[in-house]
């Protein structure tokens, strides 16, 4: 350096513990503290400062508490006790009683005042006490000349037996010969309609009517008249009914394949003679004419008795000999 220049004497920063400690507490305690130690200037020989031996105290830094979470809530004064059970049972069924009461209100006073719609008023239905009973149809005979005797009878059930029981029955009331006799029968308060004699008394007319496609329905009238003919050797049995318009070439016909039918000789000995009529005397029906009838017919071996089905100017009819036929013709004409 030139001559006479005042020389700078070099300067050093330097820390100790204690003065660390001191401006740490000083600075609050943060942690963004920053030490700046103090400046000390060296001569041509340092000359350090004096220190004191004695190790420097420590202190104790106590840190904050921790905070405490905020609370709205006062303390109470009183700390809650919990009800015994038997105030809790007591208190519970009165609120169940309550909310059952506002419901039934709710129900049948508030929901039918306010929201339910009037129900139109009941009409009372007669009972069957009061309601009138059927009356039973009136029957109607297809005889033009009245007879001298009629007799009714109800049929609970239509059956061959039922039916062929309660026509033995009425046979076996004594008559004078001669005597011709009207038995009408009622099934379910009406009278028994043809279709339902017919199919009842002879058992192969309803697989006859499957075989051909056929009803009776279609080629007779339902009306019905049974006759009991009073001979001198038998009761002998009748009945007829009416043919439909422009049907009586139909039912030639169908009586022509019942009388071919191997079992009918047979089924008709049970269901249209009251006394046996012995043997058929031919195998098979035979065609014939009475009067204005043309006839099928099969003669047995006792009595003169003979099964006859004639077609007669819009009539069907169904007798037992040719002399009970003859007799019933007599009362059509």
């Amino acid at each position: 350096a030139p001559a006479g220049e005042n020389k700078e004497k070099p300067r050093i920063v330097y820390h100790t513990l204690k003065d660390d400690l001191k401006e740490f507490k000083e600075a609050g305690g943060q942690r963004e503290f920053k030490s700046e130690g103090k400046l000390i200037e060296l001569d041509d020989k340092v000359k350090e400062k004096e220190e004191e031996t004695s190790e420097p105290e420590m202190e104790v830094v106590t840190p904050p508490p921790p905070e405490v979470p905020f609370s709205f809530e006062k303390p109470s004064k009183f700390p809650f006790k919990k009800p015994p059970k038997r105030k809790l049972m007591l208190l519970i069924l009165v609120v169940i009683i309550v909310v059952v009461a506002l419901g039934l209100a709710g129900y049948f006073y508030f929901y039918p005042k306010f929201f339910k719609k009037p129900l139109a008023p009941l009409v009372e239905k007669p009972s069957a006490s009061k309601t009138k009973p059927q009356e039973t149809k009136k029957y109607v005979s297809l005889l033009k000349v009245p007879v001298s005797k009629q007799v009714e009878e109800k049929l609970s059930v239509l059956s061959p037996i039922i039916l062929r029981t309660t026509l033995d029955k009425k046979a076996a009331e004594v008559e004078e010969v001669g005597t011709v006799k009207e038995v009408i029968f009622y099934y379910q308060d009406k009278p028994l309609t043809f279709y339902d004699f017919f199919r009842t008394s002879i058992a192969e007319v309803v697989p006859l009517e499957t075989k051909l496609n056929l009803k009776l329905e279609e080629l007779f009238e339902k009306d019905l008249t049974i006759t009991f003919y009073y001979s001198s050797k038998a009761v002998e049995l009748a009945y007829l009914t009416k043919i439909k318009s422009n049907q009586g070439e139909k039912v030639v016909g169908f009586i022509k394949e019942l009388v071919r039918q191997e079992s009918l000789p047979s089924s008709l000995v049970a269901t249209h003679f009251f006394v046996n009529p012995g043997k058929p005397i031919f195998g098979s029906f035979k065609e014939g004419q009475v009067s204005i009838c043309k006839t099928f017919y099969l003669p047995y071996e006792h009595a003169q008795l003979a099964l006859n089905f004639g077609i007669c100017d819009g009539y069907f009819l169904v007798a037992s000999s040719k002399e009970n036929l003859e007799k019933i013709l007599s009362l059509i004409k």
